[in-house]
């Protein structure tokens, strides 16, 4: 497709911002057929800053990893050429490869992976590696991870983090980045656009698309760029995903993200928590309330109906990974079921107003989503009228992402997560994170599911691993699953939608995993070509 405009003058013609640069206007000349602008929603306050969690859920671009986890799980070697532990998963050993410079020059080595785990040991509150008792460096290319437990799992928390230069980090890291990734940064307009170009410096195969432009709009603003012919490829979602537009396809990718509603499992505490903040929840923290709630969701209905097709049922955190139980699968839809499971917990309508109560209390609580995610909202009021038809009052309510990390401690709140690791498992279910900004929110633990994952971290196979994982999700008798505790009412596993020129050839993609900023479709961006 042909584009006769640069991405600034787009950003600028269609939601409204400006610029002085004359580099930088609206030009009659082609551009060449090997630059690709893509509408997404990537800026973030920090910049593409692996220390302060760039990366974790998006291909780095800029940087590289020691190892790679594909969407079905797999790992693979990226800067590291081989990687194994000791016999119990104590000590991680990783040999790296001699031949890799950052984008300015300077040589890949060790130090930079010591610095770079180091530094988010001290600061960042985005990664966690508190398991790291100390980091070993044997020469300058091979160093050894010393735990302060056994992990069998370590290995996919290094799989999140991209390696910064010990060299040239800073405060202002993040408006210079310079890594050892496929691309490099060479412009930023924040709020408008970020443009990349090869690096030419890049150890591995080089793209074949030497120039990447990425312009921020939201969905609604991505679909009047496309239907103006005025970028290459445009994340959609449920809202604008369902238009066709000449020239685009609609391509639809699974995923590993999960959406549900987490609600409190304890009841209203005393005294808020390390963070200040309001933890638990009288209604949510009965177990009646979340399991006949998990019992009337009719899973098909959400899928087909709120996400408009794009979308499967999912009963589970990890649904369809390795280290799922499919045991957990149940018929849903139970309405009737679900009012004789209130009623028989003690939750009767006393007064005839559609609500029930229980020794005073009504069952009625807040379920909140960020405001400016349509798919979020959209979920939040189809839980509500759910709720309705069984004598729970929800109360969508929307908020800012700040008014939410405070807030989802002691209300319900729409979650959408979803990594192929089974560290998210236990991050979101162990009694470590209690918390945590951005884990295990509900304040959920049981010593059981608690002592499967431990004894997961601590298997020396693979295998084995997965055996506890699924333990813990549900056993027979308890877990962290709909079926035992249900500190979350899992509905689906949401695709992720983008329109695409035909002009462009993106490859064969994998399952993609949890993101909010549409960077999932560059996984494979070495892949990409122009079909002419």
């Amino acid at each position: 497709m042909l584009k006769k405009m640069l991405v600034l003058s787009i950003t600028a013609g269609l939601v409204g911002c400006t610029t002085d640069n004359p580099d930088l206007q609206e030009t009659t000349t082609e551009l060449k057929k090997n630059e690709v602008i893509i509408a997404n929603a990537a800026e973030t306050d920090n910049g593409w800053d692996p220390i302060h969690g760039w990366g974790q859920h998006e291909p780095p671009l800029i940087q590289s990893k020691l190892v790679t986890v594909s969407g079905s799980g797999k790992l693979s070697g990226d800067l590291a050429t081989d990687f194994e532990p000791n016999e119990d998963n104590s000590i991680w050993r990783f040999k790296l490869r001699d031949d890799v410079k950052f984008s300015d020059g300077e040589a890949f080595t060790s130090e930079d992976v010591e610095f770079t785990m180091n530094t988010i040991k001290e600061i960042s509150t985005d990664v966690d590696l508190s398991m790291v008792e100390k980091i070993e460096i044997v020469n300058e290319y091979e160093i050894r991870f010393h735990l302060t437990y056994p992990s069998s799992t370590f290995i996919y928390h290094l799989a999140t983090i991209p390696i910064v230069p010990a060299h040239a980090y800073d405060e202002n890291y993040r408006y210079n980045p310079i890594g050892t990734g496929p691309y490099k940064m060479v412009q930023w307009d924040i709020g408008q656009q970020r443009i990349l170009e090869i690096n030419e410096l890049y150890y591995g195969e080089k793209p074949t698309i030497e120039r990447l432009v990425f312009a921020f709009m939201n969905p609604s603003t991505a679909l009047a760029a496309v239907q103006a012919g005025k970028v290459d490829i445009a994340l959609a979602d449920i809202t604008t995903a369902t238009n066709t537009v000449e020239g685009y396809d609609m391509l639809q990718f699974k995923t590993t993200e999960n959406m549900g509603i987490s609600m409190p499992f304890v009841p209203e505490q005393d005294q808020p928590n390390q963070q200040g903040y309001k933890v638990g929840n009288d209604v949510t923290s009965d177990l009646a309330i979340r399991k006949a709630l998990s019992i009337a969701v009719d899973r098909e209905d959400f899928a087909k109906n709120v996400l408009s097709g794009f979308g499967i049922p999912s009963f589970s955190l990890c649904s369809g990974m390795e280290w799922d139980n499919l045991d957990v699968v149940f018929e849903d839809g139970k309405i009737e079921e679900a009012k004789l499971l209130l009623e028989t917990s003690g939750w009767i309508d006393e007064d005839g107003d559609g609500i029930r109560e229980k020794e005073g209390l009504k069952a009625s609580f807040d379920l909140i989503y960020p405001a400016d995610i349509v798919l979020r909202q959209l979920t939040a009021v189809a839980f509500s009228e759910i709720g309705k038809d069984i004598g729970i009052e929800i109360k969508p309510t929307g908020m800012s992402w700040d008014e939410v990390f405070e807030n989802w401690y002691s209300k319900a709140n729409v979650l959408l997560v979803g990594n192929p690791t089974p560290n998210e498992l236990h991050a979101y279910n162990t009694k470590k994170n209690l918390g945590d900004s951005f884990a295990n929110m509900y304040y959920y633990s049981n010593d059981t599911v608690e002592n499967y994952m431990d004894m997961a971290m601590l298997a020396t196979t693979v295998e084995e691993a997965n055996e506890y994982w699924r333990k813990s999700i549900w056993d027979g008798k308890t877990g962290s699953s709909m079926l035992g505790d249900c500190p979350v009412v899992w509905m689906a596993t949401v695709d992720h939608m983008y329109f695409v020129s035909q002009d462009l050839d993106i490859g064969e993609h994998e399952l993609h995993s949890h993101s909010s900023n549409g960077m999932q479709i560059l996984n494979n961006v070495t892949e990409w070509k122009f079909k002419y």
